[in-house]
């Protein structure tokens, strides 16, 4: 797995969807297996942890906590989620005790180049929030035990929203990576033209909304980028119920 495209890494982890699955909710869309048992996955998006009020988070612009993430989860017990699964980010950056790109070596990278975070928004605050020590994907893990619920990590592999912004307002969802990897601009060649609303400077890869994302992933570099953090998550004895999007 570790030497070949990230297509076979993303079918490989399809085929373990499908393994686990297929006597659940794929059969379940089959009128015919009508007796096969149902499971609810529910996709926790995390950010909307902390921008949406709730009666676990009473003002979005409070520091991201463990109680936070928690009160996402207990939420849905006892509505019959089978699988609770948690997107950690846009996944460019580690929002988890990550040792193959550490928060901290992160952070330095940031204010070394763009100076302390001129925007502390959603975002910024949950890194803030691993940066301190926070283990989102461990604290995840626990809390849905406790609520009866499989745990589960979605990873999103091409998510352009580390481009909304700026590069300097953007910290926590700056992707280093990218950043640094533009000045090689053979790997983001976009026949399409750029999207200004979406790329940072014109360097960022367009691929927010004309469906090209595969022109990035051709890119041995980028591979091994997504690859890297994709296995250090499923090294985290998280579930094997993992979704590549």
């Amino acid at each position: 797995m570790h030497g070949s495209p990230m297509s076979s890494a993303c079918l490989a982890l399809a085929a373990v969807v499908l393994a686990v699955s297929v006597s659940g909710p794929i059969a379940a869309l089959n009128p015919k297996g009508a007796s096969a048992a149902k499971l609810l996955h529910f996709n926790n998006d995390l950010t909307n942890t902390e921008s949406q009020v709730s009666p676990f988070h009473h003002n979005s612009s409070d520091p991201y906590s463990e109680a936070v993430l928690r009160g996402s989860v207990a939420e849905t017990q006892g509505l019959g989620v089978t699988t609770h699964l948690l997107s950690p980010g846009f996944c460019w950056v580690a929002w988890w005790p990550s040792v193959v790109a550490p928060p901290q070596s992160y952070d330095q990278w940031f204010r070394g180049m763009f100076g302390p975070p001129t925007k502390i928004a959603t975002v910024a605050r949950i890194f803030e929030y691993v940066l301190g020590g926070g283990d989102i994907i461990g604290e995840f893990m626990s809390a849905a035990k406790a609520a009866g619920e499989r745990p589960s990590v979605t990873f999103r592999i091409t998510d352009f929203q580390t481009c909304d912004l700026a590069p300097a307002s953007n910290y926590g969802g700056l992707s280093k990576f990218l950043y640094e990897k533009t000045n090689d601009s053979s790997a983001f060649q976009n026949p399409k033209g750029f999207n200004a609303t979406c790329c940072w400077e014109h360097k960022c890869p367009c691929v927010c909304n004309d469906g090209t994302a595969s022109l990035i992933l051709s890119d041995p570099a980028v591979l091994d980028d997504r690859r890297s953090l994709m296995l250090e998550i499923l090294d985290m004895s998280v579930s094997p119920v993992d979704i590549c999007h």
